[in-house]
């Protein structure tokens, strides 16, 4: 069963079976999304099927031993640390409480994004990383199941 976002009057959270899921692919997406982060979001992206006919999308899911292009998940950190800075820059100017509020919700949840994917393929920290870094094997793999020494 998923959990739905919606409160029921009681203050519980509705459930609603599973139907069917699938993964989304960047290989089967126009070009311009099948390369840099759109590729990499896509690539660990599932879409979940509810038996009432709603669609939900759990990012990012990776397997041990995924494998995706370095280059991609280098622009997807990237992406995640412009989209965490412009997060910044927009609360820095004071905006109401209500948008605050769901500024604050997306910072947070595109640091856990990239702290995932940088424990997972075992990226170093932005202070430790180099241009020489992004060079190398052309594909990286995740490891979800023994952490890496980093």
């Amino acid at each position: 069963t998923i959990l739905s976002p919606d409160r029921p009057a009681r203050g519980t959270a509705a459930r609603t079976a599973v139907a069917d899921f699938c993964f989304l692919s960047p290989t089967h997406s126009p070009s311009a999304f099948a390369s840099g982060a759109s590729g990499a979001f896509a690539a660990t992206s599932a879409l979940i099927l509810g038996t009432d006919g709603s669609v939900r999308v759990a990012s990012p899911v990776l397997f041990d031993g995924t494998i995706l292009p370095r280059t991609m998940l280098v622009e997807a950190l990237a992406r995640l640390d412009a989209e965490i800075e412009s997060s910044a820059e927009m609360m820095r100017s004071a905006p109401p409480k209500s948008e605050r509020e769901g500024m604050e919700a997306r910072v947070r949840q595109c640091r856990a994004a990239k702290r995932y994917l940088v424990d997972a393929f075992g990226f170093p920290e932005e202070a430790e990383r180099t241009s020489s870094w992004s060079q190398g094997s052309y594909y990286v793999s995740a490891s979800v199941v023994h952490p890496r020494a980093v």
